[in-house]
């Protein structure tokens, strides 16, 4: 995030010069530096941008400032009158009444620093009016004729305010007089500059008043940090550092590029590799000294943490086997992703034996004994704290258990969506395929928190007195900000497919879907649309359990996928993952044997060249799964080494046979002994293929 000296929202200029700008030979520490470099990691690139130089000292002298470097004496030096009631909300009060420390979404106060504390005033509770100030002690303006305040500001749940906040200025502490409105309203969340002219008090003293209002109650946050008062003799404002001209930016010593504006991208890099810079500010009387130096690796846009599965199953035992992985968008854009292969099932006329799409508003397939599911549109389904993306084909079942935000005291919900009794002769896979909508953004019950809530795939083979839990993984995962969604455009559905066939019996059974508010907590819901019940043949092996959907920017989203043998024989298969919007794919090689004996080496399943793949988990503690690709027999050699080039394990050092190969990692040396936490790099070496990954171990 960048800064400049006028109000506006938290986002950097996303062009960049190519000119060049000409080193001076001497680097002037009198000369305003650049501040807070930062940088977004892109697929073998690095978007650097960072805070314009200080020139706040041309208004005059400054005669005041407040920062807030430590969080636990944020509100020392400062007066906080709660007017009206003072129970819930306000200056470091929070909405149950109890005190709080501070905030912590701001700028440090100094460049290179790892403070973000703010003063921070909460949200009050529901039909609560809140009126709060937090008030400077005296600040003196009597030796001068001008004067400016400027201060940052941050909002938070915006979309909740009722009124404006101010600022206000006493001359004895009793009486204030409204200088400057800040109308979350209209600022919306995110950082923001301010910057007020106060020179009808100069020559006084003064105390400054930050004033949170709000009429209702159950409103926005608001922080404030950076606090700065210049008193000046009334002339022009004059920029003390120069007469600036672009920037420079330097990696190890060397420049690396120039830009007139403050962001700039250096492209041609390796992914996951670290790089370092820094940047100066140029100017007509010289160039400033460099700003704290920033590191950062570029990314691999896409990253699936397996793609090759192999597995031995006794088709005669009724053995089958379910794998975990992750797809990994490092991109910074949203794609819509989807799995295609030969051997997943469709439905058809012949083979579905349950469908629907609600598209009438109506379902004789599908019922909820209690009532809470809902047939509508998204217009009816969208609730204060969950959104629907638009559905092109009309209507879906949900259940919006946070629809009502005033309401306290929530009763326990625990419906089940579930389908009529199918019935089943007992040949062939049975597979339950849906369309899911279920954000899931504050985590399972389990977890203890207090908006928790859980969800199930179900089956039932008594016609619903008992129920069987599938799967309880799923979430459809969406950018959250706070308590709800920050931008409803990134929500999305996911369609999900099990192979329920160990779950059922010849007979009748029954799908559903099981929501679950944790005992009563006001929680988001849960949408279902487009449901299919099919029964396949002895083609249909293999289920995909997250086929398609969206996948956000910097998100890392569980998948599975279970092989299922249904006949003895060897099943090779390769599938193919497509990431729209762009033109990349991946193969994913699939092998299933069933009869050892008639294996034998298969070359359309071997790897097409040498690869490194991402260690999984990272981060990790204490163990992590390093994978590797030969596509042909090679001398290989796998070594973990600290960030200070020094050996610390090697994993692998022999020949070894073409194949998807991995290797795990336990987190100590050579000798055996645990090693410390810290981002370490592995190493392969297979031939005269050479490359090295990163990764970070936690404790």
């Amino acid at each position: 995030m960048t800064k400049s000296f006028i109000r506006f929202k938290s986002v950097f200029p996303l062009f960049f010069s190519t000119f060049f700008i000409i080193a001076l030979p001497v680097k002037g520490q009198d000369l305003c530096p650049p501040a807070f470099l930062e940088g977004l990691s892109l697929n073998g690139a690095v978007e650097l941008y960072w805070q314009e130089p200080d020139s706040l000292g041309g208004l005059g002298d400054e005669v005041f400032s407040a920062c807030f470097p430590v969080c636990a004496t944020a509100a020392e030096g400062f007066t906080i009158e709660h007017i009206g009631q003072d129970t819930s909300g306000g200056w470091f009060q929070d909405s149950d009444g109890e005190p709080v420390d501070c905030g912590s979404d701001m700028y440090a106060c100094a460049d290179g620093g790892s403070d973000g504390f703010g003063a921070i005033a909460i949200y009050s509770d529901t039909l609560a009016p809140v009126n709060s100030r937090l008030s400077t002690d005296l600040i003196n303006l009597s030796a001068f004729s001008s004067a400016f305040l400027v201060f940052e500001e941050y909002y938070l749940y915006s979309d909740f305010s009722h009124d404006s906040n101010w600022v206000e200025i006493s001359t004895d502490g009793s009486n204030w007089t409204e200088v400057f409105y800040s109308d979350p309203m209209t600022y919306g969340d995110g950082h923001t500059i301010s910057g007020v002219d106060i020179s009808n008090y100069a020559g006084q003293s003064i105390h400054i008043g930050f004033r949170f209002y709000d009429s209702i109650g159950y409103n926005e946050n608001w922080q404030i940090d950076n606090i700065r008062v210049f008193g000046g003799d009334g002339s022009d404002f004059a920029n003390p550092c120069g007469t600036l001209t672009g920037y420079n930016i330097y990696s190890g010593g060397s420049l690396a590029g120039s830009s007139e504006t403050n962001s700039y991208t250096v492209t041609g890099l390796s992914n996951n590799v670290e790089y370092c810079y820094s940047v100066t500010a140029v100017y007509s009387e010289g160039e400033s000294a460099e700003c704290v130096q920033g590191c950062f690796a570029p990314v691999d846009p896409f990253e699936l943490t397996q793609s090759s599965f192999r597995d031995t199953l006794d088709y005669s035992a009724g053995e089958y086997s379910v794998f975990e992985f992750s797809l990994i968008n490092g991109d910074t854009a949203n794609h819509d992703f989807h799995f295609s292969s030969d051997v997943l099932i469709e439905p058809t006329t012949e083979n579905t034996l349950l469908s629907d799409d609600f598209n009438t508003g109506a379902s004789a397939n599908f019922f909820d004994s209690e009532g809470f599911w809902t047939i509508g549109t998204v217009d009816s389904a969208n609730g204060t704290y969950l959104s629907y993306p638009e559905d092109s084909d009309g209507s879906f079942f949900f259940w919006n258990d946070g629809s009502d935000p005033y309401y306290y005291n929530y009763t326990s919900t625990s419906p089940i969506l579930q389908s009529q009794a199918i019935p089943y002769d007992g040949s062939g896979p049975v597979f339950f395929i849906l369309d899911m909508y279920f954000p899931h953004p504050y985590g399972e019950c389990a977890s203890g928190y207090e908006f928790a809530e859980d969800a199930f795939i179900v089956v039932s083979t008594d016609n619903g007195a008992s129920w069987t839990i599938v799967d309880s993984t799923f979430t459809t995962a969406v950018t959250w900000s706070g308590w709800y969604a920050y931008d409803d455009t990134e929500a999305n559905w996911h369609t999900l497919m099990y192979n329920i066939t160990p779950y059922i019996e010849p007979g009748i059974f029954n799908v559903g879907v099981h929501y679950d508010d944790c005992g009563g907590n006001w929680s988001s819901g849960i949408g279902v649309d487009n449901v299919y019940v099919i029964q396949g043949d002895e083609s249909h092996w293999l289920s995909w359990e997250r086929l398609s959907g969206e996948i956000i920017s910097g998100d890392s989203m569980s998948m599975s996928l279970t092989m299922m043998p249904q006949q003895d024989q060897n099943q090779y298969e390769t599938a193919t993952l497509f990431l729209e919007g762009t033109t990349m794919h991946q193969a994913v090689d699939i092998v299933m044997i069933t009869d050892p004996e008639n294996a034998g080496i298969d070359n359309d399943v071997l790897p097409y060249k040498f690869a490194l793949h991402q260690n999984y988990p990272n981060p990790f503690n204490p163990v992590t799964t390093l994978r590797y690709d030969l596509p042909e027999d090679a001398m290989a050699n796998i070594t973990i080494y600290d960030m200070m080039g020094r050996q610390v394990s090697t994993l692998v050092n022999r020949k070894q046979t073409a194949g998807y190969k991995s290797v795990q990692w336990n987190a100590t040396n050579n000798a055996g002994s645990p090693v410390s936490a810290g981002i370490y790099l592995y190493m392969i070496q297979a031939g005269e293929f050479r490359q090295t990954k990163k990764m970070v171990l936690l404790k």
